[in-house]
């Protein structure tokens, strides 16, 4: 999958909800097949979810639980949001039509979020 154009918006709590859509649509399509470690999806013809960057991992995975060790450091540590939301949004203000250069910029911001949630 290569990201067309790369857009940044600010938090919506209604994600929660399009996630538990799209993870359900998911989980119906896939059912108990096995992805190692991390696949990224890409779909047209569902108008009725929400636009975004899909990853999906096996439920016990090392990719996983990195994510949700990310996540969960990113909900306790305001600070640290606020400025990755700003390296992300100026990396899509710099990129919005190079996903390798958006990745490229935040890249060194989250490696540095890696470490201090112990992933490195």
């Amino acid at each position: 999958m290569k990201t067309k154009k790369v857009i940044v918006l600010p938090y919506d709590p209604k994600w929660k909800t399009d996630f538990e859509n799209i993870k359900r649509e998911i989980a119906d399509a896939l059912g108990d097949l096995g992805i190692k470690d991390r696949e990224a999806f890409k779909y047209a013809d569902k108008p009725h979810l929400q636009a975004h960057h899909l990853y999906v991992c096996p439920r016990y995975s090392k990719e996983l639980l990195r994510h949700i060790m990310f996540r969960d450091f990113l909900r306790k540590n305001p600070e640290a949001v606020k400025k990755y939301s700003y390296v992300k949004e100026t990396a899509a203000r710099l990129f919005p039509d190079n996903i390798d250069k958006y990745m490229e910029y935040k890249s060194p911001y989250i490696e540095e979020l890696y470490e201090l949630c112990g992933l490195r």
